[in-house]
């Protein structure tokens, strides 16, 4: 396989069965070559400050304020309880959002993952909770 890299950057040029692979289902061609798209996003994070600057600018806007404000919304209408810190709720949904996402396709990506029965799981759990026990 031909492979060209730069510092920061590894091309691979693919083969008409890649590249068909490719249309067909992106995540096994990842697997094949061994690379993905999220650990190369997660590298540069990690290593480089002014992507890491600007991925955090994206994601407030994008992601943590609309969060936040979501919560703030469901808790004025009673389906969360007035004693919950919606910050603090919003931080523990991004946790399990970015744990899934590192588990999902940084750890183990050639797991068989169901994700709409994981992801249903996981929401469970989080209001629910996962204790048998009843509070007193």
């Amino acid at each position: 396989m031909i492979k060209l890299n730069t510092e920061r950057l590894q091309l691979i040029p693919l083969n008409i069965k890649q590249l068909e692979l490719y249309l067909e289902d992106p995540d096994r061609l990842e697997q094949e070559l061994g690379v993905t798209v999220s650990r190369t996003v997660l590298t540069e994070v990690l290593q480089n400050e002014e992507f890491r600057q600007s991925i955090e600018k994206l994601w407030h806007r994008h992601v943590w304020q609309p969060m936040v404000e979501s919560l703030e919304g469901l808790q004025a209408n009673g389906v969360i309880r007035k004693d919950v810190d919606v910050e603090v709720l919003a931080r523990a949904i991004h946790c399990l959002h970015i744990g899934y996402f590192l588990v999902r396709h940084v750890f183990a990506p050639d797991r068989n993952w169901d994700d709409p029965a994981e992801i249903e799981k996981m929401a469970e759990i989080l209001t629910r909770g996962s204790s048998d026990a009843r509070r007193a």
